[in-house]
């Protein structure tokens, strides 16, 4: 009798767990997150930090065809929310890789986790014909490390998957000492800093690359 109460726990304690595991499964099959039903997409944006997508190419969020691979979304709630904001005003589809820009309050170069973002980045270009794809300049970048981690990535990628002909560069970022002739017209200006306005927690950011707002270039890769 003692032997059959425990074979009768046994099978308890087994179908509780296969009703659990089911139970996960089928919510993973039912809960879709914004990159899993890419639709009708076409163009990819491939960034490390939430706001770049509008500081470096607001004229190519307004479409529903669009995709934005942010490295290090993922790692602070309320700038996430921030981003998710702005890609929902933009009616853009997203992907997180949850990649940390510091490391106990000191910055991470990203070496260790090279691979993780290039497998990552590998998937997604592989996962279709892309129209057009969008990165950092390898020329003259804003962020030393990250962004020119993310143009070697996202090139040797797009030349592996024979994409490069539909690579496209940000334009090369400049200093405040340097002169550029203005390309954004008033109204698409305006649009711009109403997007980053939705970046509450990036003030600091935007004072710092302001300058920058009223120039925007892509440039296709060669």
């Amino acid at each position: 009798m003692k032997y059959i109460k425990y074979v009768i726990l046994l099978i308890l304690v087994f179908l509780g767990s296969y009703y659990i595991y089911q139970t996960s499964i089928d919510k993973a099959k039912t809960t879709k997150s914004p990159e899993d039903d890419l639709g009708s997409i076409n163009d990819l944006i491939v960034i490390a930090h939430p706001g770049d997508e509008v500081i470096w190419a607001s004229r190519l969020l307004n479409k529903e065809e669009t995709l934005i691979i942010c490295v290090s979304c993922g790692t602070n709630g309320d700038t996430d929310e921030e981003f998710k904001e702005v890609a929902k005003l933009n009616k853009n589809k997203y992907k997180f890789l949850n990649i940390p820009t510091h490391q106990d309050e000191i910055y991470d170069d990203w070496i260790n986790s090279y691979d993780i973002i290039e497998k990552e980045i590998d998937a997604v270009l592989r996962s279709r014909h892309w129209e057009k794809i969008y990165t950092y300049s390898p020329d003259n970048i804003a962020d030393e490390t990250h962004h020119r981690i993310l143009s070697r990535i996202t090139t040797q990628s797009a030349i592996r998957q024979r994409l490069s002909n539909n690579l496209y560069y940000f334009a090369p970022y400049f200093s405040e000492e340097e002169e550029k002739e203005v390309n954004l017209s008033e109204e698409e200006l305006e649009e711009k800093n109403e997007l980053m306005n939705n970046y509450i927690s990036l003030e600091a950011k935007k004072a710092k690359f302001q300058y920058l707002f009223a120039h925007e270039e892509i440039i296709k890769y060669r």
